[in-house]
């Protein structure tokens, strides 16, 4: 992990959203484990079948949950039949699955660029904010670690809708959406509350850290900015704290929200 008295060494402000929802989950110790228990399961099976075992059932999962003694097309068929829509998972997939990732881990130990992708969160009606094919109303943003990732002008908004489902209820839903979103656009200090939204969570990141190796409340309010004119007699602990309840909650669970734009 990065050193957490340098905020150089961390994400900034303009990242994109996968990049802090990756830096909050890699921290999260139940990620580590369910990685290297994956792993150690694919190394037990390399070993027992070398190049081919892929192909072994004991390498798949079988949803709903496939006898041993079925046949995978039997088994295929008889969800047909019963109106059940089979899947079948590598072990990668499904591992991935449990962390709202698509098709792979990451290695908790690397950042971003290992090429890490989120299942796309589907909620209707939905604010879209990243479309191929509407490079008009889209721009190219670069991204910290080199790339670039298509995102919407500000003054554009599309929404999808679940046709079916209910209008009416998505169409009031819309419309919270569509007027929150353009009274943001014509604040003055927009950019900004996205800039004090992200630095939180560069220290939220540098908590943790800094959790990780039992360094004390006070050290941490030193190096993390606490503001003793603005917080009069508040004791540091209770500033750090609130971060560190706020960086768990974003380890845990929260940062599905980061990409859904909820948080």
């Amino acid at each position: 992990m990065p050193d957490w008295t340098k905020p150089e060494d961390y994400p900034s402000v303009g990242a994109h959203p996968t990049v802090w929802a990756w830096e909050f989950l890699r921290r999260n110790p139940k990620y580590k484990a369910s990685y290297n228990e994956l792993h150690n399961k694919i190394t037990k099976l390399k070993n027992s079948y070398g190049d081919k075992w892929h192909n072994q059932d004991k390498a798949k999962i079988f949803i709903p949950k496939k006898p041993p003694a079925k046949s995978i097309e039997k088994w295929w068929w008889d969800c047909e039949e019963a109106g059940i829509k089979p899947r079948q998972l590598s072990l990668e997939q499904h591992y991935a699955e449990r962390w709202g990732l698509m098709n792979m881990m990451g290695n908790p130990d690397q950042p971003a660029n290992q090429g890490i992708r989120f299942i796309p969160i589907v909620t209707f009606p939905r604010l879209i904010l990243k479309q191929a094919d509407s490079d008009l109303f889209f721009y190219e943003h670069p991204t910290y670690d080199g790339g670039a990732v298509a995102v919407a002008f500000d003054d554009v908004a599309m929404i999808a809708f679940d046709l079916n489902a209910n209008i009416t209820p998505q169409l009031k839903v819309a419309k919270k959406i569509l007027t929150a979103r353009k009274d943001r656009i014509q604040q003055d200090d927009g950019i900004e509350k996205k800039k004090n939204r992200e630095d939180k969570w560069q220290r939220y990141l540098r908590v943790l850290d800094a959790d990780a190796l039992d360094i004390g409340s006070f050290e941490m309010a030193e190096n993390l900015g606490f503001n003793k004119e603005r917080l009069g007699k508040k004791h540091p602990g209770v500033e750090v704290g609130k971060w560190l309840e706020a960086a768990l909650y974003l380890r845990d669970e929260g940062y599905l929200n980061i990409l859904s734009g909820s948080e």
